[in-house]
């Protein structure tokens, strides 16, 4: 006879392949956010909210934490303040974050989400061809270091990015306000779906440079036909002494 330790594997292994046939998943269901918890996140800067998807998220893992969303497009931004409507603790912008102050032309799609500073490169229209159809429309647009200016925001804060391919300007233009922050979760992607982006590695030599290190990745995204793993928001963490990121050569963001 097997030890119990034995006995207590095989134990799992049948509850788990009796589940199985059953079509019951017995796996751990974890809140990919949980993380902020435990870092006492206080404040959100919610950059790229679209119709406040992120806001509700977020609000379920930080219930008392001060929500900053930012949308350019008023269709999104009114869906957006239905979603959060009686929340205290939320105040919602109609900006685009950017690298000016001033006015910008953007491409609205019909597939909201799919927004962006940028036109969309050929790779996502082949990707998802729900993004095709589009059209010029003039938002407003401040850098994020503008808006923060004067502001007071309580720490620890976050910073999320999802910009479809603008990230690196926000980033460059509010280089102050990010390097306050205890962490960022930014959109990255690791081929061109939008056209003259910044890849992943531009993205994470900045936020190294910025004194953060990459903690790992969620919400990947894929191309319906390859399978292929086209986007991801990646984690970034703030660390003590950033120059022992910066490998040889490289000069750290100022």
């Amino acid at each position: 006879m097997g030890s119990p330790k034995d006995l207590s594997y095989r134990l799992k292994g049948a509850v788990k392949n009796a589940a199985g046939r059953v079509g019951i998943d017995l796996k751990i269901k974890r809140d990919p956010l949980a993380f902020l918890q435990r870092l006492g996140i206080r404040t959100v800067v919610d950059i790229g909210a679209n119709e406040g998807q992120f806001a509700r998220e977020v609000r379920t893992t930080l219930p008392t934490a001060m929500i900053y969303s930012f949308e350019p497009l008023p269709g999104p931004m009114a869906k957006m303040r239905v979603l959060m409507r009686g929340d205290s603790n939320f105040e919602a912008f109609q900006l685009a974050l950017g690298d000016k102050n001033g006015w910008a032309e953007f491409e609205e799609n019909s597939f909201s989400a799919a927004s962006s500073l940028l036109p969309v490169a050929a790779r996502s229209l082949e990707a998802w061809p729900e993004t095709t159809e589009r059209r010029k429309t003039t938002v407003q647009m401040q850098t994020l270091d503008s808006w923060g200016a004067g502001r007071r925001i309580e720490r620890p804060y976050m910073v999320k990015l999802d910009v479809q391919g603008y990230e690196n300007k926000v980033i460059e233009a509010g280089r102050n306000l990010i390097r306050g922050a205890e962490v960022v979760i930014s959109e990255v992607s690791f081929v061109e779906l939008y056209e003259n982006q910044a890849l992943f590695d531009v993205i994470n030599t900045m936020m190294v440079g910025l004194g953060f290190r990459l903690q790992g990745m969620i919400g990947n995204g894929y191309e319906r036909a390859t399978g292929a793993i086209l986007f991801a928001d990646a984690i970034f963490v703030r660390v003590a002494d950033p120059h022992v990121l910066a490998p040889a050569g490289q000069t750290l963001l100022r």
